[in-house]
């Protein structure tokens, strides 16, 4: 996993760094702030809200597995930001 990682952080570097060699494709104001309004507030409490009822309802053996994996996804999606990161 750690050798997949490596390689695929690799390809995004150099995929990223093919893009700021064209001015063109350049994202402006893409920084580290997040702009968040009332609106999408109240949306993410809304779905998240809706997420936590459907959890103690679907409660059950495949609901859980369903989990396991998308957790495991985001994990190995955190991998490849670390790693980015360090390189």
């Amino acid at each position: 996993m750690a050798i997949g990682t490596i390689i695929c952080a690799s390809y995004w570097s150099a995929w990223s760094d093919a893009l700021d060699e064209i001015p063109e494709s350049r994202h402006v104001g893409s920084g580290g702030v997040v702009d968040i309004n009332t609106k999408s507030a109240i949306l993410f409490v809304v779905v998240a809200s809706c997420f936590l009822v459907m959890l103690y309802q679907l409660m059950s053996y495949w609901f859980v597995e369903l989990l396991v994996v998308l957790f495991y996804i985001g994990g190995v999606e955190g991998l490849q930001t670390c790693v980015v990161a360090l390189l």
